[in-house]
């Protein structure tokens, strides 16, 4: 049990750290001005110790200037350049939609997770609660003591990810302000204003 448990967990971790690292992809494709950027060492797994000193011994002078991220690349019909004509008010209006869509449907996923990590956690107490109910008279003091424990670590995790999906939920309304005024305000998408 304690090593399903311990798998459960490295593999709830992975998942974790995966979302982690989509989360700062996204942030940096669409808010390409560095707001939510990490500091490079923490940018690097602390279990990655080879890395990490690789990341900190590296000299930020040495950077090769990589081209900057267009948040909104993805979603103009075709590149756009100085002597090309400007959008017209229908294609401005769709890639606005897009841009504002995909920011929606990433911000809707990320919650989707939290929830459901949310309902597992739910689950997994109620569940052990049901037992510690139904076998309440014939434990010992030491499986009450577990339980406890169990209960407590359980409240812990619930009340962290309840935390995360409030966090998420104010965030994310601020996020998609933030896009839509940063969309309003691209040249690019002047024939809105029209």
């Amino acid at each position: 049990a304690v090593i399903a448990e311990a798998k459960d967990e490295l593999t709830r971790r992975a998942d974790e750290e995966a979302v982690i690292a989509e989360a700062m992809d996204e942030d940096e494709q669409v808010f390409g001005d560095g707001n939510f950027a990490l500091p490079r060492h923490l940018s690097v797994s602390a279990y990655d110790t080879g890395r990490s000193k690789l990341v900190l011994s590296h000299d930020e002078t040495e950077e090769v200037a990589e081209v900057p991220r267009d948040f909104l690349t993805p979603f103009l019909p075709r590149q756009l350049s100085p002597e090309a004509p400007p959008l017209t008010r229908e294609e401005a209006l769709r890639v606005r939609d897009d841009c504002l869509r995909s920011l929606k449907d990433r911000l809707v996923e990320r919650a989707t997770i939290v929830q459901s990590r949310l309902d597992e956690e739910n689950a997994a107490l109620s569940k052990r609660q049901t037992t510690f109910q139904r076998n309440r008279d014939h434990m010992d003091p030491r499986e009450e003591e577990e339980y406890e424990a169990f209960c407590q670590e359980a409240m812990f995790r619930i009340q962290i990810l309840e935390q995360r999906l409030e966090r998420h939920t104010e965030l994310s309304l601020h996020k998609y302000a933030e896009l839509d005024t940063r969309l309003r305000s691209d040249l690019r998408l002047a024939a809105l204003a029209g």
